[in-house]
């Protein structure tokens, strides 16, 4: 199926494109800015649209800028897209009085006009979405945090804040992948998301990721902790991803503490012969850690987004892992003549049935 996707460089845009590609959907894409011409010829090759294109915040929350990213582009897109299916990404905040809410209310009024003479529309409401790839101080308190806490930043906290609702990213694909491939009828879905949290909680709870200290409270739901966790990881300077390991020593030998971490997980051990790479692949919500206790290795990382390599050299002196975070190509190659043992650690059981394995090279 070919998918015009509308905002395909913002947050949900980036992330739905990408596993659209991996399902074998070809994808276009429309950006504010490009012509109108663009934007309907791409319309006339496209078998279904999803406008992920609105704007969420301006400088100063201008309600003309806010009007013309929300309302005009809606209208243009409408009379464009005749009878083709689409699927529009709107908010819940469509009830509040502030500008982007009321320029998002109007816009969605246009698409439920356009809804009574094309049944093949469909208006998807969200609520607080998080994950890797959304803008720090714009998408997401999350996206703020684990930007700032990773880089020793201060983050301003709001210790009156009341339970806010949020949802994963990969929860809003699977959706938009059930609309798109007719598993799901339903004109309007409303996505507020089950993981629920304070402003406080999410501070202390980055902040626990950010010292390595994983005792959290038995309250907090597992599963929100681990995609809490693969945001965070997400988010980490790639000059910062090397950690040396805590090592104890005595007149007996020494004692290292390696991997501190939570949940289920595994941890393998892989043997690599001199010269052979390893990897060339990348993880959405699965992340890793690398540990070389015998030979010497060569990481490479590259973020899937952009083109710059970071290497890494690692051996047991001195000992250190290094984090390999979600959305980041990565490969490893044994180095000199004798084998390299690493131990890998992964944040979850490994499930063939969803192993969250994709294919792309490191090295364009």
């Amino acid at each position: 199926m070919i998918v015009l996707i509308l905002g395909s460089s913002g947050f949900i845009g980036q992330n739905l494109r990408f596993r659209l590609s991996e399902n074998g959907h070809q994808v276009l894409t429309h950006k504010h800015g490009e012509p109108i011409d663009h934007l309907a010829t791409c319309i006339q090759q496209c078998d279904i649209v999803v406008d992920a294109a609105g704007v969420s915040r301006t400088v100063n929350e201008n309600e003309v800028s806010l009007t013309e990213g929300n309302v005009v582009y809606t209208k243009t897109l409408l009379s464009l897209i005749g009878d083709k299916p689409l699927i529009y990404i709107s908010t819940l905040k469509t009830n509040e009085q502030s500008p982007y809410g009321k320029t998002k209310l109007e816009a969605e009024r246009l698409v439920l006009q356009h809804l009574e003479t094309c049944h093949k529309t469909r208006i998807i409401r969200l609520g607080n979405v998080f994950g890797k790839w959304a803008k720090p101080n714009h998408n997401s308190v999350i996206a703020t945090f684990c930007h700032a806490i990773n880089r020793d930043l201060a983050i301003n906290v709001n210790e009156n804040s009341g339970p806010i609702s949020f949802i994963y990213i990969d929860e809003v694909l699977d959706v938009i992948f059930d609309l798109i491939e007719g598993r799901c009828e339903a004109n309007i879905i409303a996505l507020p998301g089950a993981f629920v949290a304070t402003v406080p909680q999410l501070a202390r709870i980055i902040r626990q990721f950010h010292d390595h200290d994983f005792r959290f409270d038995s309250a907090i739901d597992p599963l929100f902790l681990k995609y809490l966790y693969a945001t965070y990881v997400s988010y980490m300077d790639p000059t910062r991803l090397l950690v040396a390991c805590v090592e104890h020593r005595d007149a007996r030998g020494s004692f290292t503490e390696l991997f501190h971490d939570f949940g289920p997980g595994q941890t393998a051990l892989n043997i690599a012969k001199p010269g052979i790479v390893k990897g060339g692949h990348y993880h959405h919500t699965k992340h890793e850690k690398y540990l070389v206790v015998s030979g010497k290795a060569i990481v490479r990382l590259r973020s899937i987004l952009d083109d710059k390599v970071f290497t890494y050299e690692l051996s047991p002196k001195p000992i250190r892992y290094i984090h390999i975070p979600p959305g980041y190509t990565h490969e490893i190659v044994a180095q000199g003549k004798t084998n390299s043992k690493t131990l890998m650690w992964s944040n979850e059981l490994y499930d063939e049935t969803k192993p969250d394995t994709h294919v792309m090279k490191v090295n364009l």
